[in-house]
């Protein structure tokens, strides 16, 4: 399953019933959801506890000044005004309260950005990761930071655990294709570190393994709890893998063994406690929350 999926196989054992939604055009901008009128309906329905924000991946790292204004004008003035009392009335005198607003922090790509515009500002895994990482903090600050939203902000970190795992790899001398001088379509040069498994073949898209991860660290910031033993596992493939599988009758999906699942959950944890989602404990109703495979309510490239 995408990440919605897996995370609702994470909640339901203390959240009996979660309803989702989602407007997820896929390469879509900040920008271009709020001229989307779906995306006003979506959060009109005042029935969120929990809202989801993710920016094409390629533009919170400042690969393209206007497009990154545009996003942040795009927090400011659509997002912000609307996830005031967008949630489901939670006190007795019926108040529309805010939601949790998550800033989806994205993981980058794994040689370097795939796409030939972003290149020169992303020449390899580390500077997209450390330049969309910290856009995407910014996003989480521009919102809190803002006079007219009084909701609760979280940023994401789940691309912070992806590059956990490839120092973990790094650590226990394992190679992992993080070079900005690797060959991007050389499929035959990918290696075996957990890290490299993360990715589907064209190196941006997350395998099995890689929707894990991120659900893992969404588990964490929604719960505000560790995922370090969660007992829930994926299927043996995602819908990403079914998809390759039908273009390519020779993909073998990724395999994901039970020392991969405890490094997985072990590194959500660490970007987790590193971004502050171990703050609180409170339970979050989970009764809405837009997903997809990337994003659970504005998806990008990832």
């Amino acid at each position: 399953p995408c990440i919605p999926g897996m995370l609702m196989g994470m909640l339901l054992p203390e959240v009996p019933a979660v309803a989702m939604g989602e407007v997820t055009t896929g390469g879509q901008r900040f920008s271009g959801h709020a001229e989307d009128p779906r995306v006003a309906a979506l959060l009109a329905e005042n029935t969120w506890d929990a809202v989801v924000l993710q920016d094409n991946s390629a533009v919170p790292g400042g690969s393209n000044e206007r497009a990154l204004a545009e996003s942040r004008g795009a927090l400011a003035e659509f997002f912000a005004p609307r996830l005031v009392g967008a949630a489901a009335p939670s006190s007795p005198d019926g108040k529309a309260a805010s939601p949790l607003v998550l800033v989806y922090g994205t993981w980058g790509h794994r040689n370097g950005c795939v796409f030939e515009e972003h290149r020169e500002a992303y020449l390899d895994y580390r500077t997209m990761q450390r330049r969309t990482s910290a856009g995407c903090r910014a996003y989480a600050e521009l919102l809190s930071g803002l006079p007219s939203f009084d909701g609760r902000v979280r940023f994401v970190p789940a691309g912070d655990a992806f590059l956990r795992v490839l120092e973990l790899c790094e650590a226990n001398g394992e190679a992992a294709a993080a070079d900005g001088q690797s060959q991007l379509q050389d499929q035959t040069a990918d290696d075996e570190s957990l890290f490299s498994r993360l990715y589907a073949p064209d190196t941006f898209h997350p395998s099995r393994l890689g929707t894990y991860l991120a659900a893992c660290v969404f588990f964490a910031a929604v719960t505000g709890k560790t995922p370090v033993g969660l007992p829930w596992r994926p299927p043996p493939s995602c819908a990403h893998d079914e998809e390759m599988l039908r273009a390519d009758g020779s993909w073998q999906p990724r395999e994901m063994s039970e020392g991969d699942v405890c490094t997985l959950q072990a590194a959500a944890e660490w970007a987790s406690r590193e971004a502050g989602s171990f703050f609180c404990r409170a339970h979050v109703r989970a009764r809405g929350f837009g997903a997809d495979q990337n994003s659970p309510m504005a998806e990008g490239q990832s």
